[in-house]
């Protein structure tokens, strides 16, 4: 358990929710420019730009929870290497949307543990921390 103060812990569960907020923007714009929902080009600019915004925001929780000790952001650690290796394969392959949605359980432990975080922290409003 971290003696993490709760204000440090609501940052750290909104770092999470940028980070998965956008690796979900991120999939879902590329699931269409794949099935040809989309089909204006800049949109793929745009697919390129959410992955450059998800890596940031997944670095930033992922080093946020290591400096606070707070395993709220663990789960992250291993979805850096998986978009490092995103970054490797074809985006015209099959595995390119195999390996961004194998990161899905990821985002989905690192966020839960985030919302329970904050719930955390409600619930000690006003209690002073030593």
């Amino acid at each position: 358990m971290s003696a993490e103060l709760p204000d440090g812990g609501r940052r750290l569960a909104r770092l999470v929710a940028v980070a998965a907020t956008s690796y979900t923007v991120s999939c879902l714009l590329g699931v269409g420019l794949r099935t040809g929902l989309l089909r204006d080009p800049r949109l793929r600019w745009i697919h390129h730009a959410g992955y450059i915004s998800t890596v940031s925001t997944t670095g930033a929780a992922a080093t946020a929870a290591l400096a606070t000790r707070s395993p709220t952001g663990w789960p992250l650690l291993p979805a850096l290497a998986g978009l490092a290796a995103l970054s490797r394969v074809s985006t015209r392959s099959r595995r390119h949307p195999l390996v961004a949605l194998s990161l899905l359980p990821c985002y989905l432990a690192s966020a839960g543990l985030a919302a329970r975080t904050r719930r955390r922290a409600g619930r000690t409003e006003g209690v002073t921390w030593s």
